[in-house]
């Protein structure tokens, strides 16, 4: 009973190239039996004929004579490699020779047979074996068309993202500029157009980019440990005064307890959620939108559930399955609402890279609910409790809050809570800077001191890395510095206070912070009247080196940077930046990633070898960049194109602190 091979799913094309016809003969009986006739057989006599049928490439495996009267089969082997030819070769000869066996497969055979111990069996197990080969080649070679085809769109989006940032930057930059000039009502509405359709169009091309890093795999994802209701409270923060532009109430609140620390992107999380919120307050002309939060047990696993609910208009059964695929804008969309249709595909692909989905469920005329579940590595010891609605309250106007001169330090190692004190003090009039441990609260209050500008005041979380708030509270009293030290705890233990009090602390409040209490805590410290004059100005500005080949780009971010009261020097390429970072050793550099004359990456660490030591080098990219990679290329840091005047405020801290330490 011959082998057979399975009946394929079309037939296989093959070639002999053989000038015996009783041989062929012979050979299509074999083959006969072993495909059940699911196959195409051409058979070509003279090694002429065989070239040309061979720059056709159109079979799946060739079966070769080695003696084709005068001709050798080798030099034919030869030749199909040199025209193309990719279908596996097996070749047959009548008599056995080890040498010629050993040179065939050197040349590209893929098996080499005698014909006179030849049987259908041999012949199916060596087809069998070409044909697998044929297989994996053809995927392998898939496989390097494709890896080719996402680094190019990789390359071709990364030069793309340049591209439409950098004029963006000179957009968004100029209108800030002119914004910043106190313009007349009627040039602020057109100044506000532009830049509202500005940040528009800076909201699709992130789209568009996102999406095709998650279907490349190019797309990170950060985990790292957060507190929740900072998180949240930021979120509140960004959100509140779009819904209340809309005349939407907007509330946070939770389904019993909650983790004050879970372990998730902050970065994707927030894109999530501020999308669902975003849609939510697009598609509502009245009512409340609603984030509610719960902890749910799946599959014996705890998953933290978000459930963005509105009172819109509700969505149609038949429009629900397309909802989430890209590019899809629902019918009944009387909104107006621009964009790409995106935004809830790229959300619902981030929220299964983060453990979780996006579900959703809606009644026309009743409203909807879009529920996001995400893995938020919820620890059995984490404290919880219920959101404290005081973390959700209306920000008072600019003109309410209380005015006050003086520098602040934050003394926190969670940034998002860094973020919130941050937008809390500076509104007042506050110069704030940061520190993420007590080992650096301790160098910033001793070089602010050298400096000549020295802290007034002192925000102190006592639960942190390296060194905590109350070893880092009793080493600044030890050096004799009398500032105020307010502690910030999360704990809650009786006796608690006693012990912070007794270790150098001059106040205590208790996480999460009421903004008001903070607000008068730090208020009956500084005890200034809005009537004071405000500090004295530092002796000279902090130097910026701006390195930035395109000359519009730089000279709105030139302008933002005066506008903050820094002093800007530009360098339009590489070469010129290394000669000017010697001369003026700058306080911080802003770097661009595309230069004309070498890259971004490569210049860093030339840059670094030239400035004083810990000096900022900060990055302007089109892409994210992740802190993995700036650790790995001397970068302090990225931006992502383009900045404007909100993104260069949060590099105040970093500026002043160089410029106290240049100062010594």
């Amino acid at each position: 009973m011959p082998t057979r091979i399975a009946d394929p799913a079309s037939p296989v094309h093959l070639l002999l190239i053989e000038d015996d016809e009783d041989d062929y003969i012979l050979t299509r009986e074999f083959l006969e039996d072993i495909f059940i006739n699911q196959f195409v057989l051409e058979w070509v006599n003279t090694p002429e004929k065989a070239r040309d049928v061979m720059a056709q490439n159109r079979h799946d495996l060739c079966l070769m004579d080695f003696h084709l009267g005068p001709s050798d089969g080798i030099e034919l082997l030869k030749h199909a490699r040199s025209v193309g030819f990719l279908a596996p070769v097996i070749m047959l000869t009548g008599q056995e020779d080890l040498q010629t066996d050993a040179m065939a497969l050197r040349h590209g055979a893929v098996d080499y047979l005698s014909k006179q111990n030849l049987t259908s069996r041999t012949l199916a197990r060596a087809v069998r074996y070409a044909l697998s080969r044929r297989d994996m080649e053809i995927e392998r070679l898939e496989r390097i068309r494709a890896e080719t085809e996402n680094r190019s769109k990789t390359t071709f989006l990364a030069h793309l993202s340049h591209e439409l940032r950098t004029p963006l930057a000179a957009i968004l930059g100029y209108t800030d500029v002119m914004l910043s000039e106190a313009p007349d009502e009627k040039s602020r509405q057109s100044l506000m157009t532009i830049r509202r359709n500005s940040i528009h169009l800076r909201s699709l091309l992130n789209d568009v980019l996102d999406l095709s890093k998650i279907e490349s795999g190019n797309l990170e994802i950060e985990i790292s440990s957060l507190s929740l209701s900072t998180f949240l409270a930021e979120l509140y923060d960004m959100m509140v005064v779009t819904a209340r532009d809309r005349g939407l109430t907007l509330k946070f609140s939770s389904v019993g307890d909650i983790p004050e620390v879970i372990h998730s992107d902050s970065v994707r999380l927030r894109q999530i959620l501020i999308n669902l919120l975003s849609n939510a307050i697009k598609f509502s002309e009245k009512g409340t939108i609603d984030l509610r939060l719960q902890i749910v047990v799946v599959e014996g696993q705890e998953r933290l559930i978000f459930d963005v609910i509105d009172q819109g208009p509700g969505i149609r059964a038949q429009d629900l399955g397309r909802l989430f695929q890209p590019f899809s804008r629902l019918n009944n969309d009387s909104s107006g609402a621009e964009g790409t249709g995106l935004g809830l595909n790229i959300s619902r692909q981030l929220a299964q890279r983060l453990g979780g989905d996006i579900s959703v469920s809606s009644q026309p005329g009743i409203g909807s609910t879009f529920r996001l579940t995400i893995d938020a590595g919820i620890e059995n010891k984490s404290k919880r409790q219920p959101l404290s609605p005081e973390l959700f309250q209306v920000l008072p106007k600019a003109s309410a809050l209380p005015t006050l001169t003086g520098i602040v330090l934050i003394v926190e190692d969670n940034s998002d809570l860094r973020n919130l004190l941050r937008i809390w003090l500076e509104p007042t009039g506050l110069t704030v800077i940061e520190a993420e441990n007590g080992r650096q609260a301790i160098d910033r209050v001793t070089s602010a001191s050298a400096s000549g500008s020295p802290i007034d005041l002192i925000l102190m979380d006592m639960q942190m890395p390296v060194m905590n708030g109350l070893e880092s509270t009793q080493k600044i009293r030890m050096l004799g510095f009398e500032i105020p030290i307010i502690a910030l705890t999360a704990g809650a233990m009786k006796g608690e206070r006693e012990i912070i009090i007794a270790s150098g602390c001059s106040e205590f409040l208790s996480k999460p912070v009421k903004k008001s209490l903070l607000l008068q805590s730090i208020r009956s410290f500084l005890n200034l009247s809005s009537t004071e004059a405000p500090r004295a100005p530092l002796d000279y500005p902090p130097q910026i080196l701006l390195v930035e080949d395109n000359r519009d780009a730089a000279e709105a971010t030139s302008s933002l940077l005066e506008c903050l009261g820094w002093t800007v020097t530009v360098a339009a390429n590489g070469r010129s930046a290394l000669e000017q970072v010697t001369s003026m050793l700058p306080s911080l550099v802003l770097l661009d990633m595309n230069l004309p004359d070498i890259t971004g990456v490569e210049l860093a660490p030339r840059l670094r070898a030239r400035l004083p030591q810990g000096t900022p080098i900060i990055a302007l990219s089109g892409e994210s960049l992740s802190r993995e990679f700036c650790s790995r290329h001397d970068i302090d840091r990225a931006l992502l194109k383009p900045v404007d005047l909100a993104t260069l405020k949060t590099l105040s801290e970093i500026t002043l602190v160089n410029h106290d330490a240049s100062q010594q």
